[in-house]
């Protein structure tokens, strides 16, 4: 007892401490009582308070450490368990399509995607479609060897900076979503050649470092909020396809001339007014959609772009009003000259009403030399043949407008499909495409 209440003694603070402890020189014990060499007295019921109260201290300290590895080592364990669950759902989704191992995600009630992606290996692409994820990971840029990334129909609102580091990177596609910007780091994905931004509504411009992608050659911009055209687009040296329909474009700049491998473009339903003469400098250019818009005019060297094939103006206000026969056959979509006949009659019709126009200013500067009496009957002898000869074209014209105006309705009815198989022959026929096949 002496022993331990002396331990005790000197590991206690204040009077039960070092000093006290000491100072003890009996061993023995009288009446419950401890001797101290100051002749002063200390109760063994109180250093056994002490000792036990330290004990206990000392305890409940070990316990609660044990409990805290304790929920450690689960917390841990049950981490890894389910990681490897999770890993084991991600390996069902990877599939191998031409030898190109693709995971593909649809329909999850996903807010994150998980880390244990960086498991799967080298993967080729991802196509992520219908999740509630608002936003990517960061980790996406340790995904290296992504060659393909599809993410339309998420509802992301915004893209990590890391996209940058996926300088493999061939194909994005961030459509129907609701991206507000892209990040300027996008112009670091050297390898893009297809860039979808379809339908994300409210999308209004793009970083200037887009223009560093320099082998883009197919960009999809539909259906969103664009005012005007992105200084960067003038600026990609290889794109091909460009598509700004259903926008708010009010004008076209005149650099997009530069865009000299531009062979199809989409601009229908905007607010586009005029066409700058610098289109019809695109060398390549064989479809062009210009269909509803507020065009009163065309210029008459669109008939000189060499490879021009297919066009579409309808739902335009064009001046003068001109309209082409309704053919023999019902299936006037097969016949992609349609559009080129009917912007050969427009033109031919602008110069004939500019050249009628000349022509009656010349005579009036000859007639005004001549006296108002001979004026006058000349006039009323030259305005009855003239009365004849225009009734009769206007009859044929009268008769003409009304079947081009069934036609064009027909025509217009039809236009969707026909653009969407135009796109897949594209697609199919690309060298683009049996390029990726053949690099799988």
């Amino acid at each position: 007892m002496f022993v331990e209440a002396r331990h005790v003694l000197e590991e206690s603070p204040g009077m039960l401490g070092r000093e006290i402890g000491e100072e003890i020189k009996e061993r023995n014990t009288k009446d419950g009582m401890l001797v101290l060499s100051g002749g002063g007295w200390i109760a063994v019921a109180s250093v056994r308070a002490v000792w036990e109260s330290r004990i206990k201290a000392r305890e409940n300290e070990v316990a609660r450490e044990k409990e805290q590895r304790k929920r450690t080592t689960v917390a841990r364990l049950t981490g890894v368990w389910e990681e490897r669950i999770t890993l084991a759902e991600l390996k069902k989704k990877v599939f191998c399509e031409d030898g190109r191992l693709i995971l593909k995600i649809i329909n999850e009630k996903w807010t994150v995607l998980p880390g244990s992606i960086l498991k799967l290996g080298d993967l080729w692409g991802w196509s992520v479609h219908r999740t509630i994820m608002r936003a990517l990971p960061s980790w996406l840029g340790s995904c290296g060897s992504l060659r393909s990334l599809d993410l339309a129909r998420n509802g992301l609102r915004e893209i990590p900076p890391e996209i940058g580091e996926l300088r493999q990177l061939e194909e994005l596609n961030l459509s129907y979503n609701r991206l507000l910007r892209l990040p300027a780091e996008v112009g670091q994905c050297q390898s893009l050649q297809r860039l979808e931004l379809a339908a994300n509504y409210e999308l209004q411009n793009l970083p200037l470092e887009v223009s560093n992608l320099s082998s883009l050659y197919h960009l999809d911009m539909s259906v969103n909020m664009f005012s005007h055209v992105p200084p960067a687009i003038c600026n990609l040296p290889a794109l091909e396809w460009l598509d700004m329909s259903n926008n708010q474009l009010e004008s076209l700049p005149d650099k997009i001339g530069q865009l000299q491998k531009l062979h199809s473009l989409w601009l229908q339903r905007n607010r586009l007014v005029e066409i700058p003469p610098s289109l019809c400098t695109l060398p390549q250019l064989s479809t062009l959609v210009l269909a509803s818009n507020r065009l009163t005019s065309l210029p008459s060297a669109l008939r000189h772009i060499p490879n021009l094939m297919f066009v579409n103006l309808t739902d335009n206000p064009l001046e003068p009003h001109v309209e082409l026969p309704v053919p023999d056959d019902e299936d006037i979509m097969d016949r992609e000259e349609f559009g080129m006949e009917f912007l050969s009659l427009y033109l031919d019709e602008l110069y004939n009403s500019e050249g009628t126009k000349t022509t009656i200013e010349d005579t009036n500067d000859q007639k005004s030399g001549v006296s108002d009496e001979e004026v006058l009957v000349d006039e009323e002898q030259d305005g009855s043949n003239v009365t004849e000869q225009l009734r009769g074209e206007l009859n044929e014209l009268s008769e003409q407008l009304e079947e081009q105006h069934n036609r064009i309705l027909h025509l217009e009815e039809r236009a969707v499909h026909f653009r969407d198989a135009l796109r897949q022959n594209y697609l199919l026929n690309s060298p683009h495409v049996s390029r990726n096949a053949n690099s799988a």
